[in-house]
């Protein structure tokens, strides 16, 4: 058994499903497949229940996964400390970006990156907040930009930018030609929303101070450009990231229109691990980004 078992087994753990633990790995399923059972085989026990509608860990599993989650964080310090000693703007830094964020800011800032940091390959990875603090937790990925603030002591968060939401409607609403929207103005069944485990989805909720859900109608979107693409039908209308006005992402038939609240807004902050030896990284990275940012939206320092 090597470092790379413990990163398959600690990956199929975190999503549990084949294809999926693959692909973050960046290996075929068969291969993945065949190296868990054969870890399996070669410690006499069974770490994973299959079925058709995925796997689940057993008693005995989630034991050894939390102990593989423990190696390889180990590990990763260890290179950590030796990367660290040389030029912290060279190599690469994984980065993870919440959906909601990574479609309009990646574009943007990908650039200035490359001119402000040439020697540094920054890696982006998708995923909800939850999956991303795990992963960087365990060292799976260096730092990871978030919009809620996490109470965790191990994780340090630096302050990126404070972006506004805007509302956006069908072009024709009755909304749409309004200079400033005001929120209590807004008929709360029109209003789209993401599915649960999405960060952006409790801030929409947040904005209106709503607790009870809106609807969704029953289509379960998982991304923004999903609910987007509702709005342009017709289906709804909903709230959007300012950075999502750039970059030509909306559709000609939804208009965003701007909200005379201060609630409908949300912090951006990248955050790492406490002993990550890489700062000097982070904090060129972070003020690249600032410089990036249009006027509606405000730096952080």
């Amino acid at each position: 058994m090597n470092l790379r078992d413990l990163q398959y087994i600690v990956a199929l753990a975190e999503v549990g499903h084949f294809r999926r633990a693959a692909a973050r790995c960046y290996v075929s399923q068969p291969t993945l497949s065949g190296q868990i059972r054969k870890v399996e085989e070669e410690l006499g026990v069974t770490l994973f229940e299959r079925g058709n509608k995925g796997v689940r860990l057993t008693p005995v599993g989630e034991q050894i996964v939390e102990k593989a989650r423990d190696a390889l964080r180990i590990v990763g310090q260890i290179e950590e400390m030796a990367q660290g000693s040389r030029d912290p703007h060279v190599g690469s830094l994984r980065v993870g970006v919440i959906p909601t964020i990574g479609p309009y800011f990646i574009p943007l800032v990908m650039d200035a990156l490359q001119e402000g940091l040439p020697n540094l390959q920054c890696a982006f990875f998708e995923e909800i907040t939850e999956t991303l603090l795990s992963r960087l937790k365990a060292g799976d990925i260096d730092a990871a930009l978030v919009a809620t603030a996490s109470a965790d002591s191990a994780l340090v968060e630096v302050p990126l930018y404070e972006e506004p939401f805007l509302l956006a409607v069908p072009r024709g609403h009755a909304l749409a030609d309004e200079r400033l929207i005001s929120l209590e103005s807004v008929d709360m069944d029109e209003v789209l929303l993401l599915t649960d485990g999405h960060c952006f989805r409790d801030q929409v909720l947040d904005a209106w101070n709503a607790q009870s859900p809106m609807r969704s109608i029953n289509t379960r979107a998982t991304s923004l450009e999903t609910v987007l693409a509702l709005v342009a039908a017709g289906e709804g209308i909903t709230l959007v990231p300012a950075l999502a006005r750039g970059r030509g992402a909306i559709d000609e038939r939804v208009v965003l229109c701007p909200i005379g609240s201060e609630r409908a807004q949300r912090a951006v902050r990248i955050a790492y691990r406490a002993p990550f030896p890489r700062r000097a990284a982070i904090d060129r990275l972070a003020a690249i980004v600032r410089g990036c940012m249009p006027v509606a939206v405000r730096p952080l320092q």
